[in-house]
């Protein structure tokens, strides 16, 4: 209970470099999870090039009207490209939007693409992202300070794939079955620093593993880490975290293995209250 405890301390000390955890938009991820009904995208991609192109009825945009209180709102899309485009590419942009229960599937480029947006405007959950040729999740040429968390990823060449990014929170997300065909691990990292990727499940990567990290960011948040399914270590004291470190190639280390999967769905979530407290105890109440 020692590292449970230490949890919300950490993630406090984290908070003046990264990303802040918004506990309402897990909550209604939660929610919304229980039964998501797609609506077939009226079109191949969606493309946002400004801050112009988010308007509500177009572009995919559902709702909002850019601020940090009331971002744009990308939603609800079944997307499945015919041609060579990323399903969802945004880039040039300085408001704040968030795009969140999407499927996106069988494209011919990557699934969502993120490039050269204002730091801090971008949040992407619970999206399940399939089968694209390239790359599921793409961050690149600075995306700074958003939130990932809570996809599902699966049967891509690249799970995630960032470049010149910092500051991002990772977490919550279940990555499966990536490099088909080549040897790519799931989660890549090219240059980042100060990213946090905790509570990811890493399963059946089987060419090249689960990641890779040029520059040593951090894969625990101080006290969890994540669950690697070809993790061998011991967990001698029962308290869910293993006992000896996993190393992420080439210059990183994931502290606190979990032993078993990371499943958000099993906390109980008060969004009214200290996100960083009684969260993340309950969410480990258990282990």
């Amino acid at each position: 209970m020692m590292k449970i405890a230490s949890l919300a301390l950490c993630m406090m000390l984290l908070v003046s470099t990264v990303a802040v955890i918004d506990m309402t938009e897990i909550a209604e991820a939660r929610e919304q999870n229980i039964t998501l009904n797609y609506e077939a995208f009226p079109g191949d991609f969606i493309k946002i090039l400004s801050d112009d192109d988010f308007v509500i009825g177009t572009n995919g945009v559902r709702s909002g009207n850019g601020t940090a209180e009331n971002p744009w709102i990308i939603e609800g899309w079944a997307i499945e490209p015919t041609v060579y485009e990323d399903s969802i590419y945004i880039t040039g942009t300085t408001d704040h939007f968030i795009i969140r229960n999407n499927l996106i599937q069988n494209g011919q480029a990557n699934g969502i693409h993120l490039y050269e947006i204002a730091s801090g405007t971008a949040t992407v959950y619970n999206n399940t992202i399939t089968a694209n040729t390239e790359v599921a999740l793409l961050c690149d040429g600075g995306v700074n300070d958003c939130q990932i968390f809570m996809n599902n990823i699966s049967t891509s060449d690249f799970g995630v794939y960032m470049a010149l990014s910092n500051g991002n929170v990772v977490w919550g997300n279940n990555l499966t079955q990536a490099d088909i065909g080549l040897a790519i691990p799931a989660i890549y990292l090219e240059g980042c620093s100060f990213n946090i990727l905790f509570g990811n499940n890493f399963v059946n990567n089987v060419l090249m593993g689960d990641a890779y990290d040029d520059t040593g960011n951090e894969w625990d948040e101080g006290s969890i880490g994540n669950f690697w399914d070809t993790y061998s270590g011991t967990d001698n004291d029962s308290d869910g975290i293993g006992d000896t470190s996993w190393d992420v190639p080439d210059f990183s280390q994931d502290r606190y293995p979990l032993m078993t999967p990371f499943n958000i769905a099993d906390s109980t979530i008060n969004s009214s209250i200290d996100p960083l407290s009684s969260y993340w105890h309950s969410a480990y109440a258990n282990i």
